[in-house]
């Protein structure tokens, strides 16, 4: 079998194993047949592509990273935990997306697994009636990774899937409305508008009618959206079903302050986090310092934890990431800029709200493909 389609595989259960492998977890109690599949999907990785020279050398420079920032911060037990989790849930990941790979057959392949991994989704929704044996982040990360595929098939050309992808896409925003939270929905949108321009040939007039037809029935859902939410809740509730996130939402637009259970306190960390890097002079204070101050793992937002961390050397740092992202992205076709920009957007969305970029898996998937195609750059101008 053509390595590149063994790899196309390989990437693809691996974006989706969360969701594959989630009856099992749920029959079993225990997380183990994801770690015993990834660790088979990893050694089959290495036995038909073995480890590039540029992998070895960026782990070694983590290492290197993490090491000192171990042996000089007073917390060093600290690092050394993100480092595992970045191996297990970003530089694995890096790995498989530096590889080559064909993006069509990964988003024929992920047509298929996103397709099976929704309805596993919606059988667990309907089994335990919304309530949360898997988390509502958890979920909205899932549906957004099941969007990428279908948005992909509704502009690829391809007018037999085309029809299904559409309602399907539809389908996903509803359930990720009602079980998932916001910034899941934003990422999808945000994807899907990517691809609209990606894909479009030409701003014509249809194109802008739609466009416009599009921002207007938004507009109109977000005038009447406390209504809707209401309306959901009281028919979910009907029904024996539960929806946190929907709750939250209600609780959000009626700024009811008396009730403090749906608060995420994300407001007290981002004044905490600032307050830090101030009063720090924006010195750089390691691996782990936000997690070692406030016992929270990260501040959940992408440029207070690269100011506590990095200080001010988090500006030379994006600069120079930005410019080798744009270096990479500049060479590709249409396939592979939506390819990277859905799980670009996909992070980044994430990131400005939650998450550590240590642990973000799309944006380790993105750093390994740029990175895959800098180099594929190089190789055929030479």
């Amino acid at each position: 079998m053509d390595r590149r389609y063994i790899n196309s595989i390989i990437l693809c259960l691996m974006v989706f194993l969360p969701t594959l492998t989630l009856p099992v977890k749920l029959f079993t109690s225990s997380g183990a047949i994801v770690q015993l599949t990834t660790i088979v999907l990893l050694c089959i990785f290495l036995w038909k592509n073995g480890l590039k020279y540029s992998v070895i050398l960026n782990l070694s420079l983590l290492t290197i990273v993490f090491l000192l920032s171990t042996l000089i911060t007073q917390y060093g037990s600290i690092p050394i935990s993100i480092y595992l989790e970045m191996l297990k849930l970003g530089f694995l990941y890096y790995v498989i997306a530096n590889s080559s790979f064909d993006e069509k057959k990964f988003f024929s392949l992920s047509y298929s697994i996103a397709l099976i991994s929704f309805i596993i989704i919606l059988w667990v929704l309907f089994l335990y009636k919304g309530a949360v044996v898997v988390s509502y982040m958890s979920i909205g990360v899932q549906l957004t990774y099941c969007s990428i595929p279908f948005i992909y098939y509704i502009y690829s050309g391809e007018k037999t899937k085309k029809a299904l992808s559409i309602l399907l896409l539809i389908s996903i925003l509803l359930i990720t409305f009602v079980y998932a939270n916001r910034m899941s929905i934003i990422s999808i949108l945000s994807i899907f508008f990517c691809a609209d321009i990606i894909f479009s040939k030409n701003f014509s007039l249809k194109a802008i009618i739609k466009r416009s037809f599009i921002i207007i029935l938004c507009l109109i859902f977000l005038d009447n959206i406390e209504n809707i939410l209401n309306y959901i809740i009281g028919l979910t509730k009907s029904q024996g079903y539960y929806s946190y996130s929907l709750n939250k939402l209600s609780f959000l637009l009626s700024n009811n302050e008396s009730n403090t259970a749906f608060l995420s306190g994300r407001d007290y960390l981002y004044r905490e986090s600032l307050s830090l890097i101030y009063n720090n002079s924006f010195f750089p204070k390691g691996i782990g310092y936000y997690a070692y101050m406030f016992g929270d793992s990260y501040p959940h937002n992408l440029l207070l934890e690269l100011g506590l961390e990095w200080g001010a050397v988090a500006i030379p740092i994006l600069v120079v990431a930005s410019v080798c992202i744009y270096r990479g992205f500049s060479n590709c076709n249409k396939i592979e800029k939506f390819f990277f920009l859905s799980f670009f957007l996909f992070a980044i969305t994430r990131l400005s709200v939650s998450s550590s970029y240590w642990f973000e898996t799309p944006l380790w998937i993105c750093l390994g493909y740029i990175n895959s195609k800098k180099v594929r750059n190089k190789d055929e101008n030479k």
